[in-house]
């Protein structure tokens, strides 16, 4: 059985849609536009036959081959599409074409014989049809239909455009022509449905576009149903920061019942089981190459909903009319550098915001000059202008505030507005590093960083910590020290709020490890 990631089916466009009724907590029922398929023995073009009727009208009338026998039909304007639509049932009917047999047929001679149209062939080809005016066979069917079977309709000639005069193995031409003419067998076809679509058989084209239209989107309707509570699921393990991949995710691995699922299927069983009876017909009855649950799928919705959260930013930004850039390199857990990049603007009501809109791997390198180049990339891709780009605020590492070629001189070059700033937070780091370099202050840190450390690396400290915490300060909500480290300020004033707070039961907990130590 072929799994869904196999299939190649792309939902991307589809999921692009869901997520917008998702974020605004509604669905369109209706979507316009529908996939006609390709009709039977050209039944796609009969509508276009009635379209033409009056061309066709024209032309058999002039070969003669319209008017019954004697002709004594009363004139009609050429105008009236249910005149054409008569004449053209009328001529597809082999009763109201057909001569009497008592009629007499001129005759010609062919090599020094008398001959003429045998009434005989009327009957042994029923698509046959005698022009009195131009004493000459036609083929019905070729004459009405013959210019809707395709690109090479021109070449039709005999018993089409022109009448088959030459009786001499006539009957044998009627043979090979009924036989063998690909022409002749789709006219017969578009003869036979025109006639049955008047009768009432069968429904018109434009009826049975109707039909798979409304049959289209009752389709797309359930599948943006099926897709909304699965996008939902997503959405929710985002929010709460919820693991979604596992180690045995995909698409083959769902119906294991060994094993724990990964979040991401915990959560769509669960809502089955919690009643949700679309998702749950989807799962026991839809194709198992379109479950929508396969890691494929899971990384197309997470895609759609960066582009969706995305586009929303620079919609807000571009209102704004300006904004900064907030860059700051780093490396990853897989070692590479990545471009973290943060948009600063102030949006209509007056709020300062900073929004995140993405990572950019470094692949040219850290240089001033690959960083630039990446900006000036990705910012436009994003939607946005650096003509409104009034402001960048980068660390004051060398390739980036370099004053001939670090990054910011490189995009000011090009946008003069926007201006250098060294990050606030960082020099402030900065400051507070500096003012600290007393000796004392100097130890303060070293000694509360070599503390919290020793906590951290020993489950039997820790344990006893939070004992002496209960005795010492119970008042206290906080029972574990954070570990003071030396790369950002505010990591550090977290720390020594801790540490203060359970000062006591730290002294505590280190007298009663150093008063075992000194019994053993």
């Amino acid at each position: 059985m072929a799994s869904e990631d196999e299939s190649g089916r792309d939902v991307r466009e589809e999921l692009t849609q869901i997520v917008r009724e998702c974020v605004r907590n509604e669905i369109a029922l209706q979507r316009s536009g529908s996939n006609t398929s390709l009709l039977m023995r050209t039944r796609d073009l009969i509508a276009s036959s009635a379209r033409s009727a009056s061309r066709e009208m024209t032309n058999s009338i002039a070969l003669g081959i319209i008017p019954s026998f004697p002709a004594t039909a009363t004139p009609v304007p050429s105008s009236s599409s249910s005149f054409h639509k008569g004449k053209k049932r009328r001529s597809c009917n082999k009763s109201s074409m057909a001569p009497q047999r008592a009629y007499n047929f001129p005759k010609t001679q062919f090599y020094g014989k008398n001959r003429a149209f045998s009434f005989e062939w009327l009957t042994q080809f029923p698509w046959l049809v005698y022009s009195a005016a131009q004493d000459g066979a036609f083929c019905r069917f070729c004459v009405l239909f013959g210019h809707l079977t395709g690109k090479n309709s021109d070449r039709l000639d005999k018993l089409c455009k022109s009448p088959l005069k030459n009786w001499v193995s006539a009957s044998t031409k009627f043979k090979e022509h009924q036989l063998n003419s690909e022409f002749h067998k789709a006219a017969a076809g578009c003869a036979e449905d025109f006639l049955r679509v008047q009768e009432g058989k069968m429904l018109s084209v434009s009826e049975q576009h109707s039909d798979i239209h409304r049959n289209t989107v009752e389709l797309n309707r359930q599948k943006r149903q099926k897709l909304r509570s699965i996008i939902k699921t997503v959405v929710l393990c985002v929010k709460q920061n919820m693991q979604l991949r596992g180690h045995r995710d995909d698409s083959s691995h769902l119906d294991e019942s060994s094993g724990n699922p990964v979040n991401f299927q915990a959560l769509l069983n669960f809502r089955v089981e919690a009643g949700d009876k679309v998702l749950a017909n989807h799962f026991a009855n839809g194709p198992r190459n379109a479950t929508y649950r396969s890691k494929t799928i899971l990384n197309q919705i997470i895609e759609v909903l960066g582009t969706y959260i995305q586009d929303k930013i620079v919609a807000e930004i571009n209102e704004a009319g300006a904004f900064s850039l907030l860059v700051n390199e780093a490396s990853d857990s897989s070692n590479k550098e990545q471009l973290p990049l943060v948009l600063r603007f102030v949006d209509k009501e007056s709020n300062v915001r900073e929004k995140f809109v993405g990572f950019y791997e470094c692949e040219d390198g850290v240089t001033g000059q690959a960083i630039a180049t990446l900006i000036l990339k990705a910012v436009p891709e994003l939607g946005l202008s650096m003509d409104f780009c009034k402001g960048q605020c980068y660390d004051g590492a060398g390739n980036m505030s370099g004053p001939c070629n670090g990054a910011a001189a490189i995009v000011r070059r090009q946008y003069p507005k926007a201006i250098y700033t060294h990050i606030r937070a960082h020099r402030l780091n900065l400051s507070v590093v500096s003012a600290c370099k007393m000796q004392n202050v100097r130890n303060m840190f070293d000694t509360v960083g070599e503390v919290t450390r020793s906590f951290e690396y020993s489950p039997k400290k820790d344990a006893l910590l939070v004992q002496k915490v209960k005795d010492v300060c119970p008042e206290s909500r906080r029972h574990k020290l954070l570990v003071v480290y030396n790369t950002r300020w505010i990591q550090r004033i977290d720390g020594l709020e801790v540490f203060l707070e359970l000062y006591e039961a730290i002294v505590a907990t280190l007298e009663t490890i150093k008063a075992n130590a000194d019994r053993s």
